[in-house]
């Protein structure tokens, strides 16, 4: 392994929310185990290829359907060799030798070991439930030589999207009508269209996170609702990502089987993304597009987050790489769809950070609302719950003042347990240890014996005493011990003391094998320590001033931030279609429609992207918040930034739909049952393109708001729901024109085709 040096570098630091989705980190990640990451390259001409792809995509304009060539975007974008370079040297250097180049993306596959080394970080194992992933667990650096030709690196701390909760089943006369191709069809005067099935017509759908789909079901669900179709029409032309692999996931077969059944004889092509990292499954599955021969020209993507998207550890610098792909696939001529979110308008109340507060400050002037012993975590949380306007935290001074062990620490017939779950035969669950023994602040040695009989009697040998931080409340010894059970082994590790108002305890001894994966965790008595020790919890209902405290421990939040609205994304890119859901007034076929409350159709403006990405919404969006003070549960000024860019764009029917899953029939909602209607739509206007001799329809928005006269406007209804028919308290709701809940509305599929071919 080679050490790295690095005097000048430039260093990433992200709050880490691993554990508040679920993956609790249970091992040192051994040096030997393989970690993979992509390094992506800052680009050149992003501003022009920006003004390129708004010109081809926009009708009227002289390039509109010259789409750009892969190698045109290629050469326009790719790093300069200088960067290259440097960038191939430093790896080289370091000793990494499985780095693949390929336009902007260095794609590393090195030994956790040498990753850590050369971005100065460490990883560790993460789990949640059955599933393992290696991430790092601390920020990492880039030499500035190198930092500045580096725009982002995937793959370091990515986590997966946390699942979605279903929407609960609802009974009669509430119950979605049921929706088939058929009915799509009539509802949105689809007809007969033209197919060319050996054309250059191809549609997809995107499937992430191990959502798989049947072909049994796929051919069952045309034999019963598309009785019309030509044989071969039931088979997906062709898997990318990973080859065919069966599975009952509802949401891949909602979007494989109505792509197809509203579109039948399209070529319909599986992308498969089964990895564990939101962000970098997009950015990978965006380079994969770039990089295909021939792409799908429409696709369907049900994905996204509708929240912080720095709790799934997606830098802004993430955001901006997968968007500028989004870019390039729209200066291709791709029409990307993608679903807005079940969560309405994305209504989110702030969560505590695992370190709450500005640290050294507190409140000088402000009402106090009430004052009690927490946690920083807990005041904040408590804080929170009281909708209250400030808190201030400080550590009781009595467990500052304590800085050592003042006498010696004893251990008499102490009781520890077993925490850490392992595959160690020598540490099984539920085992129980004695200890005796007493310490010096020079250490000494303490011992163990093992009730249970699994391992023999063995003496813990305790070094002094060290302190992890300037006024931590911890204190920390080295321990070493020999245990001969099943197997023999020599374990290392740490004894964990916390320094309480009146007390000290040793609460945990962590014990680490050679290959720096824990063997085991013994944690003080038959069930779980005591809590870190309370501090001072004063929560204010009023905040006049902030100032610095005279102990730096003291943590504060003097403006206690408001429930936040998110719009989902990558919906919320201006490069894609995002695809809200309606639902039949009254749950009866034929009817008119209205946003759906079975759920919330996803939508609202974005914090990360503007509207000067979006020219050709921002007259009508423009009108809509000019009335949104008159609407119900619109969201007050201030809660929402009314130029971020606006979703959805368009809506279509998102509840009720009938689909196969193992052999039978469920009724499936969501915007993920839009999504691939609306891309079907759109295949069906490339077919009748292509035969009238003109290019696909590309990227849409210019064109679907140039064409507004072309859906049916959608004005009854609220997005004042969450996942689930339950109401929140802010919203957006339906209104003549552009709205926040259903875009522009839902397609007159003859009036959309009229357009593109006039």
């Amino acid at each position: 392994m080679c050490a790295i040096a690095i005097s000048n570098a430039a260093r990433v630091d992200i709050p880490l929310f691993y554990e508040q989705h679920g993956w609790h980190r249970t091992s040192v990640a051994s040096a030997a185990a393989a970690v993979q990451f992509t390094i992506s390259l800052r680009q050149r001409n992003i501003p022009k290829l920006k003004r390129l792809a708004l010109e081809v995509s926009t009708p009227g304009h002289a390039s509109y359907g010259r789409f750009l060539s892969t190698r045109e975007i290629d050469e326009l974008t790719r790093p300069s060799p200088e960067a290259r370079n440097a960038i191939s040297t430093w790896l080289s250097e370091a000793g990494v030798h499985d780095a693949t180049f390929e336009r902007e993306n260095v794609f590393v596959s090195c030994p956790v070991g040498l990753a850590s080394a050369l971005l100065e970080t460490t990883f560790s194992v993460y789990k949640r439930g059955s599933k393992a992933i290696i991430r790092a667990s601390s920020g990492y650096k880039v030499p500035d030589g190198i930092a500045k030709n580096v725009a982002t690196i995937f793959g370091l701390h990515g986590i997966p999207r946390p699942p979605h909760l279903a929407a609960p089943a609802l009974a009669p006369p509430h119950r979605p009508a049921k929706v088939t191709p058929a009915v799509l069809a009539a509802t949105y005067s689809i007809g007969t269209p033209y197919v060319d099935r050996g054309g250059k017509g191809i549609q997809s759908v995107a499937e992430f996170q191990g959502q798989y789909m049947s072909d049994k079901d796929l051919r069952s669900f045309f034999k019963a609702e598309v009785p019309n179709a030509q044989p071969g029409d039931d088979q997906v032309a062709k898997y990318v990502g990973v080859p065919y692999r069966k599975g009952d996931g509802v949401e891949a077969l909602l979007d494989v089987e109505f792509v197809m059944g509203v579109a039948p004889g399209v070529k319909t092509q599986f992308w498969e993304w089964p990895n564990m990292d939101f962000c970098g499954d997009l950015h990978n599955y965006t380079a994969a597009m770039l990089a295909a021969d021939e792409p799908p020209l429409s696709s369907s993507i049900s994905y996204g987050w509708q929240g912080d998207l720095a709790e799934l550890h997606c830098k802004p610098a993430d955001l901006a790489a997968v968007d500028i792909n989004w870019m390039k696939l729209a200066a291709r001529g791709l029409s990307i769809m993608i679903s807005s979110g079940d969560s309405g308008a994305g209504y989110t109340i702030p969560q505590c950070s695992p370190t709450p507060g500005e640290m050294g400050k507190v409140v000088t002037n402000g009402t106090v609302l009430a004052s009690v012993n927490a946690t920083v975590l807990g005041c904040c949380n408590e804080a929170h719950s009281r909708g209250a306007a400030g808190w201030s935290w400080s550590p009781h001074q009595n467990v500052l003042a304590k800085s050592s062990l003042d006498k010696n620490y004893s251990f008499t017939d102490s009781v520890y347990h077993t925490s850490y779950p392992s595959a160690d035969p020598n540490f099984p669950r539920r085992s129980v240890y004695v200890l005796n023994g007493v310490l010096t602040s020079y250490g000494g040695n303490v011992a163990l014996r093992n009730v249970n009989g699994t391992i023999s009697d063995t003496t813990i040998m305790f070094g002094a005493e060290w302190t992890p931080s300037k006024g931590s409340p911890q204190r920390l010894r080295n321990i070493s011990m020999v245990a001969s059970g099943p197997k023999n082994e020599t374990l290392n590790g740490k004894a964990v003391f916390i320094v309480y108002p009146d007390s000290i305890m040793c609460v945990e001894l962590e014990f680490i094998t050679s290959s720096r994966t824990y063997a085991t965790i013994l944690v003080s008595g038959p069930n779980l320590p005591p809590p870190p020790p309370p501090g001072k919890c004063t929560i204010y209902s009023m905040v006049a001033a902030v100032g610095p405290s005279s102990d730096p421990h003291t943590r504060t939040e003097a403006k206690i931030r408001k429930p936040s609205l998110f719009p989902s994304w990558p919906a919320s890119s201006p490069w894609v279609t995002a695809v809200g859901a309606t639902r039949f007034i009254g749950q009866v076929v034929g009817g008119g429609e209205m946003a759906t409350d079975q759920f919330g159709s996803g939508g609202g403006f974005s914090k990360d992207f503007t509207q000067s990405d979006a020219p050709w919404q921002v007259a009508m969006v423009a009108k809509y918040v000019a009335i949104g003070p008159t609407l119900p549960k619109f969201p007050p000024k201030g809660d929402f930034d009314p130029m971020g860019r606006a979703t959805p764009d368009v809506s279509a029917l998102g509840e009720g739909y009938q689909v196969w899953v193992d052999g039978k029939v469920q009724s499936v909602g969501g915007t993920s049952a839009s999504s691939p209607t609306f891309a079907s739509m759109v295949s069906l206007l490339n077919e009748a393109r292509f035969k009238a001799g003109k290019p696909q329809m590309g990227f849409l928005n210019p064109f679907l708001y140039a064409n507004s006269d072309a859906f049916f406007d959608v004005v009854n209804g609220t997005n004042a729901f969450g996942r689930g028919p339950f109401t929140t308290p802010l919203g957006f709701a339906c209104a003549p024109g552009w709205d926040a809940a259903t875009g522009l509305g839902t397609p007159h599929f003859d009036k959309l085709l009229a357009a593109a071919l006039s």
